[in-house]
C-alpha cells in the first residue's frame, strides 16, 4: 500500500492591499451610482409605458430593473467577497461574486422569455401605441444606461459579477434604441405591430447575452477545470521536475474566476528529496499561474480505490 510521507498545503498571492482598497471603493462607488440612476429611470418608463400603451417601453423598465437589482446584488456580492476565510469557509467568500454573477444572469433568462411570451400575445391584440411619448423616455433611457454603463465597463474586464451587470446595461441600452426605432416607425406609418417586434428582438437579444456568458460561470460553481487551464499538459510539466517518478490523481479547479487551486499525489524518485521536490513543482506549477496547491507524496503509486478512482 502507498504509503503518505507529506501533505503540504500552500496559498500564496501576492497583494497591493493599498491599490486593492481604492479599486474596490472605486468600482462600488461606481455600481452604487449606476444603481440609483437605473432605479429612476426604471420609475419613470413604467409611468411613461403604461400611460403610451406601449409594451416595448414597459419592457425595457423591466429590464432596467433587473440592472438595478443586478447591481444592488453585484455591491453586495463584492462586499462579502472581501471578507476573510473563517472556520466555515476556509477558502474565503470570493465566490460569491460568482453566485451573484449567476443570478444575474438566470434573471436576464427570465425576463427574456418573459419579454417573448408578452409580445407574441400583443401580434395577436394589437394595442394603440403614443409614439412620441416613447421616442422620449427611451432616448433618455439611451443616455442613462449608456452612462452606467461606461462607468462599469472598465470594472467588468476583471469581475464576472461586474460584468454581468454591465451586461444588464449594455443590452437595455441596445433595446431602448430599438424601441426608439420603433416609436417613429408607429409615428410615420402606424405600425402599431412594429412594438412587440421590437420587443422579440429585444427579448432575443436578452437571451443571446445571458446563454454566452452562462457555461463559464456554472464551470466555476461546479470546481470545474479553468478554461484556459490544459490539464494534461500541467501533469506532464509536473513529472517533467527532476526527481519526479510520477504524478497521479491530479485535480484543478476554480477558487475563484482568478485564482486556481490544485491537488495531486507525487512519486518521487527518491523519498529522502521530497522537500526539494516540492519545491521545484510549486515553482513550476507557479508559473502556468497555480499558486494554491495541495501535495501529497507517496513511496508508490496508490491504488484506483485510495485514489478516487481518478485515472489522472
Amino acid at each position: 500500500m502507498a504509503k503518505c510521507h507529506d501533505h503540504d498545503h500552500d496559498h500564496n498571492h501576492g497583494h497591493d492591499h493599498g491599490h486593492g482598497h481604492h479599486h474596490h471603493f472605486s468600482a462600488d462607488h461606481k455600481l452604487s451610482w449606476a444603481a440609483v440612476i437605473n432605479i429612476v429611470l426604471t420609475i419613470a418608463q413604467i409611468i411613461a409605458g403604461i400611460l403610451s400603451g406601449s409594451l416595448a417601453l414597459v419592457a425595457d423598465a423591466l429590464h432596467n430593473l433587473s440592472d438595478a437589482a443586478a447591481m444592488v446584488l453585484a455591491l453586495v456580492a463584492r462586499k462579502i467577497a472581501r471578507r476573510h476565510a473563517d472556520e466555515k469557509r476556509t477558502y474565503g467568500y470570493k465566490k460569491v461574486e460568482t453566485l451573484a454573477a449567476f443570478a444575474n444572469i438566470l434573471t436576464l433568462l427570465v425576463i427574456g422569455v418573459w419579454l417573448a411570451y408578452e409580445a407574441v400575445i400583443r401580434f395577436f391584440v394589437p394595442q394603440e401605441v403614443a409614439g412620441v411619448m416613447v421616442i422620449v423616455v427611451a432616448g433618455l433611457a439611451i443616455i442613462i444606461n449608456g452612462a452606467t454603463a461606461w462607468l462599469t465597463f472598465h470594472e467588468s474586464k476583471n469581475s464576472q459579477n461586474i460584468h454581468a451587470a454591465f451586461l444588464h446595461n449594455l443590452t437595455d441600452m441596445v433595446s431602448s434604441v430599438g424601441v426608439v426605432i420603433g416609436g417613429i416607425l408607429i409615428l410615420m406609418f402606424q405600425w402599431t405591430w412594429i412594438d412587440p417586434l421590437i420587443t422579440l428582438i429585444i427579448s432575443a437579444y436578452v437571451l443571446w447575452y445571458a446563454a454566452k456568458d452562462l457555461p463559464k460561470i456554472c464551470n466555476i460553481l461546479i470546481d470545474g477545470a479553468p478554461d484556459t487551464i490544459n490539464l494534461p499538459y500541467v501533469i506532464d510539466e509536473m513529472r517533467l521536475v527532476a526527481g519526479v517518478a510520477d504524478v497521479h490523481h491530479v485535480h484543478i479547479r476554480y477558487l475563484n474566476e482568478h485564482d486556481y487551486a490544485l491537488e495531486a499525489h507525487i512519486v518521487p524518485q527518491n523519498i529522502a528529496d521530497t522537500e526539494a521536490v516540492k519545491a521545484a513543482i510549486k515553482t513550476r506549477l507557479s508559473d502556468l499561474r497555480i499558486a494554491h496547491s495541495t501535495l501529497e507524496f507517496e513511496n508508490e503509486p496508490c491504488d484506483a480505490l485510495q485514489c478516487g478512482k481518478n485515472p489522472l
